[in-house]
């Protein structure tokens, strides 16, 4: 049983990884972690502040963590969840989980999406409306990184 659920598992991986090559988003994302912030790649900040202990929150979570090999947390679509995932749920979530930082890649998110319409948040941020607690670190056409300003 557990080597049909391993291989099961190995089948959902590569067709999602498929998928994601498919539509660049791979390429996208780790092309901007090429940006620089705080003497730093993006990539090599990431790395330095996150971990168990303080996840990441990203638009493509499982592809980000993919891509650094760190602990990332995304809101689930619609279709996985009735959660409407507001500023203050995106709050509650980082409260709970210690996430510091939020990465939006805005070429991965379509706010128009279906799948899209409960997760309200990232349309806030795909609009340029920030939350009071996020603080803009770094600003750039194809990546936005907020640190977020919540005492943990």
């Amino acid at each position: 049983i557990s080597c049909v659920l391993a291989f099961g598992q190995f089948n959902v991986f590569k067709r999602q990884y498929s998928e994601y090559i498919q539509d660049q988003r791979y390429e996208t994302i780790d092309k901007a972690l090429d940006h620089s912030v705080g003497g730093y790649s993006l990539r090599e900040f990431l790395r330095l502040k996150s971990g168990a202990e303080s996840p990441l929150l990203a638009v493509d979570g499982q592809l980000l963590g993919m891509i650094l090999g760190r602990p990332t947390i995304g809101l689930p679509r619609g279709r996985y969840t009735d959660r409407i995932w507001t500023s203050e749920e995106v709050l509650w979530l980082a409260r709970s989980y210690g996430i510091r930082y939020v990465v939006f890649f805005p070429g991965s998110f379509d706010p128009e999406g279906e799948e899209n319409r409960n997760r309200v948040f990232f349309r806030q941020l795909q609009d340029g409306t920030i939350p009071g607690w996020l603080e803009p670190v770094l600003e750039k056409e194809d990546v936005r990184l907020y640190e977020v300003r919540i005492g943990n």
